[in-house]
Parts: C-alpha cells; sequence; structure tokens
C-alpha cells in the first residue's frame, strides 16, 4: 500500500495528502461546489484526487477501520464508521438544516421545472413552528 503512494510523484502525494486531509475533516468531498465569485458551480480537484486514488485511499481508511464510499450518481465521496467524529453542528442548526432539506424536498416533488429552491426565513420558522420543534421561535 505505502509501494502505491512512494511511486506517486512529489507533487501528487501532496495533492493525494491534501485531499485525505479534507475528506477525514469534513467526512465527505463533493464532485462540484458553487462558487460565490463566479455564481455558478465548479469542479472540485480533491474529489477527483480521491476517485483517482481510491483504492488506495480505501485501503488506507480501511486500517482506521473506516469505510469509504462513493457515490458517482450523487457526485460524492463520503466516509462512514463508529470512529468518525465529524464537526458537530448545534440542535437549533441541525433543526434549520433538516426543515431546508424539507422545504427543498417539497418544492422539487413539485412540478416546477426550476433547479433552484428559494425560501425565506419566515417560512423556516413557520415550518419549526408548525412540527413544534422548538418550544420558543428563535
Amino acid at each position: 500500500m505505502i509501494d502505491y503512494y512512494e511511486a506517486l510523484s512529489g507533487a501528487e502525494q501532496v495533492q493525494v495528502s491534501e485531499s485525505i486531509r479534507l475528506l477525514y475533516r469534513q467526512t465527505f468531498l463533493l464532485e462540484r461546489t458553487y462558487d460565490r465569485k463566479s455564481k455558478r458551480y465548479q469542479t472540485s480537484p480533491e474529489f477527483y484526487q480521491c476517485s483517482q486514488h481510491l483504492e488506495f485511499i480505501r485501503s488506507y481508511f480501511a486500517i482506521m477501520g473506516i469505510e469509504v464510499v462513493e457515490n458517482s450518481q450523487l457526485g460524492l465521496i463520503y466516509i462512514r464508521g463508529e470512529q468518525i467524529v465529524g464537526e458537530k453542528l448545534s440542535k437549533l442548526a441541525t433543526l434549520y438544516v433538516l426543515i431546508l432539506k424539507l422545504i427543498y424536498d417539497e418544492q422539487m416533488s413539485s412540478v416546477s421545472t426550476s433547479v433552484n429552491v428559494v425560501t425565506t426565513l419566515s417560512e423556516i420558522n413557520e415550518k419549526i413552528g408548525s412540527y413544534r420543534l422548538l418550544k420558543k421561535q428563535p
């Protein structure tokens, strides 16, 4: 396994190491990410580094008991296992993320042809209130 890594050029070793660190730190890599400056989606070089060296990365993480999964339909590489400790969100942040996912799913299931979802803070707070997820509104 290490022979594979040592056979890479110096620049490739650095890129693979950075990709592994990023994957471990945030527990997933997306194929495309939104760039606010250009206001469009751009491909992620770290995703392609991991995809190119996926078998090596799988072996590397397997030593720690972590599984590396690639979902090509979603454009996602993620890790899962009992030893993973990703950054934890607060309860309030988790609720907002779940409500945003609910609103996204509702709008995407409608007959709209748009790929963009638009919502307001009041709509989010209404959903949280209607599901009685919080004792008091933030």
